[in-house]
């Protein structure tokens, strides 16, 4: 039976962590007659996608959020999160404002690309012009202006385009893999400007209106590079993986490189860049009705 509501969803995941039956990247998982669940999972076995999450528990962006983070975390500490999480929307009986977007947003995403595009060179994101417009945008929305989806589109462009650093090629018709490469499937590669442009509509379109629907949308996009997550928070990861890397490979002058080393490090730095976006977004939750 599906959980009716945060202060049950509270108790599943506490029974399930308790006992010793959480799961990180899928729902369900049955193992040695045992019944192991994520954190969406412990809801019911009515989950099948975190669309499934019942909205008086949490709303649709923010249950694409959660599975996200939670499978990307260290497991110890993804167990810890889940139940300051749950914890917070018990206590916000399963109402959480859009303003929650604009303070992650401003308060922990785009400190979080500052941080990283201080670092000295060699750093393709050693531009900390877009990330502190962004940051200045997400705040005064935070603090209750209201913005146009022009201004909010110009930003965030540039925004977007700083982060994905001309590295980012997303295919639309990868899964057509017998017309791959032909000539009339070339308009369909989105590169970093277009992937910007994008963007920019349609989370400028939910930004300006505090749309939660729109901006769960937005995540959801063949255009977002997030799987559901915010699409600037997962490239802001992805980047700071990268960048944990990016001059040991290019001070490489061998002919073989360590990949298997470079990817242990990314990996490394991706769990603690999610776990900080994590943390963040628990203490944007703690703020709300504070």
């Amino acid at each position: 039976m599906l959980a009716t509501s945060a202060a049950d969803a509270f108790d599943r995941f506490e029974r399930a962590k308790n006992d010793g039956l959480l799961v990180r990247g899928v729902h369900r998982k049955e193992e040695a007659g045992r019944q192991f669940r994520d954190i969406l999972g412990v809801l019911g076995d009515e989950i099948c996608s975190p669309s499934d999450c019942p909205g008086q528990i949490m709303p649709p962006w923010l249950a694409h959020a959660a599975f996200r983070l939670f499978a990307r975390q260290s497991f110890e500490g993804a167990k810890a999160w889940g139940s300051q999480f749950y914890a917070e929307l018990k206590r916000l009986n399963g109402t959480v404002p859009f303003s929650v977007v604009y303070d992650w947003h401003a308060n922990v995403v785009a400190p979080f690309v500052i941080r990283f595009s201080q670092r000295p060179e060699p750093n393709p994101w050693s531009n900390v012009a877009p990330p502190t417009a962004m940051q200045a945008l997400h705040g005064r929305a935070f603090g209750g202006d209201t913005i146009a989806a022009a201004e909010w589109h110009r930003v965030l462009y540039d925004a977007f385009l700083h982060i994905f650093a001309d590295r980012m090629t997303v295919n639309l018709n990868n899964i057509d893999l017998n017309n791959m490469g032909r000539q009339q499937d070339m308009a369909k590669f989105f590169h970093g400007p277009r992937l910007a442009e994008a963007n920019a509509r349609a989370y400028g379109g939910a930004f300006a209106s505090a749309d939660a629907v729109g901006y769960a949308r937005a995540n959801a996009e063949p255009t977002s590079v997030g799987f559901g997550l915010d699409c600037y928070a997962e490239a802001a990861v992805t980047a700071y993986s990268i960048l944990s890397v990016h001059a040991k490979f290019l001070a490489y002058k061998g002919t073989s490189p360590p990949y298997d080393y470079y990817n242990g490090i990314k990996s490394k730095n991706e769990r603690i860049g999610f776990a900080a976006l994590a943390q963040g977004l628990l203490q944007c939750l703690t703020r709300v009705g504070q």
